[in-house]
């Protein structure tokens, strides 16, 4: 497996991962915001971030010409009055930054020892450990999936297509040890049972399913690899040839579309391509740790019909593997901790 790994690099490839940390993300999201504390500490020559910081970054921002009216909220009447009132828009700003460190401190109680991370006795500052574990190199592979406009683009596919695999081994560690779990979608790394034309794929996955093809192929262009919106699959057979059983398909997001690309997995939209005896589980495995800051889901309008497995879940299924996460990229992990400059 570490001979996998090795084909994830190209010595050709700019020495950066993190490419740049000029401009905080947006939407200016806390838990967003939390990620990119985290990054910005991973690349800091000492390995640590304060408020302090974080406040000069955002006023960086502004000498930069950009509005930071939108970490204040929306209500324009509050943006107006602050416009006009510097000191309660410096006091507004200080909460902004206490409220992301707050979603630090959530972390640091709910990731345990995965979380690479430690804050200060005041709370004040996070620093990042100077050795870091397997578990640590987890949370890590995890924060750079999700924040993919701040890798380089070079990078990016090998990220992308690892997390498909590590949500492969989170579902095979959600549902019971007879399950069988597969990845279907287009990955480098998916030479497995579902590989090659996606009409060839579509007809393997009627069968093990035991039911039957809908759609036509003509529907299909000939050459077409892809997945269909499905990333991985899971079903628990019952020892027969019956069809109905139980059976999950899960999409694999590493931007903030996943909320629009969550369907894709789902029932209505595989309803017209096989026949679907028994009602499909639908999951949407996401790198983002979709909380805020007391552990709730941040936006839970957000999740459609779905079992969401965010940043969290995704490390309590994975916590008791051993092998944990062979087909993770952790020379690109090792690649973003060697940064030790910040990226501006």
């Amino acid at each position: 497996m570490q001979e996998r790994n090795k084909h994830h690099i190209n010595l050709s490839m700019p020495p950066l991962l993190i490419e740049t940390l000029e401009s905080p993300p947006r939407p200016a999201e806390p838990y967003l915001l939390a990620d990119y504390i985290e990054l910005r500490c991973l690349v800091n020559a000492d390995r640590t971030i304060s408020k302090a910081d974080v406040w000069d970054i955002i006023q960086e921002r502004r000498d930069l010409g950009e509005d930071t009216d939108e970490f204040n909220g929306n209500n324009s009447d509050l943006q107006d009055e602050m416009a006009s009132l510097p000191a309660l828009r410096k006091d507004k700003m200080a909460l902004n930054v206490d409220d992301w460190f707050k979603h630090l401190q959530y972390r640091r109680g709910a990731f345990k020892e995965f979380y690479p991370f430690f804050l200060s006795e005041n709370g004040n500052a996070l620093s990042c450990y100077k050795r870091m574990t397997l578990k640590h190199k987890l949370y890590v592979f995890l924060l750079l999936s999700s924040n993919l406009g701040y890798i380089n683009k070079w990078h990016r596919n090998a990220l992308t297509s690892s997390f498909e695999m590590a949500s492969s081994a989170a579902l095979q560690s959600y549902l019971p040890k007879e399950a069988k779990v597969y990845v279907f979608g287009k990955n480098s790394s998916n030479t497995g049972r579902y590989s090659g034309k996606l009409w060839y794929k579509i007809q393997k996955l009627a069968q093990d399913l035991k039911e039957s093809v809908i759609c036509r192929e003509n529907e299909f262009d000939p050459v077409d690899t892809g997945d269909n919106g499905l990333d991985v699959v899971g079903w628990v057979p019952l020892g027969d040839s019956a069809r109905g059983f139980l059976t999950v398909f899960g999409q694999c997001a590493c931007t903030l579309e996943w909320v629009s690309k969550q369907h894709s997995s789902s029932e209505p939209s595989w309803a017209d391509v096989i026949t679907l005896k028994a009602q499909l589980n639908n999951l949407i495995f996401i790198p983002y740790c979709f909380r805020d800051a007391t552990g709730a889901w941040h936006r839970e309008r957000d999740i459609k019909k779905s079992i969401l497995i965010d940043r969290l879940r995704m490390v309590y299924l994975l916590r008791k593997k051993n092998t944990l996460l062979r087909d993770i990229p952790y020379s690109l992990v090792d690649q973003a901790l060697a940064q030790t400059e910040p990226i501006i």
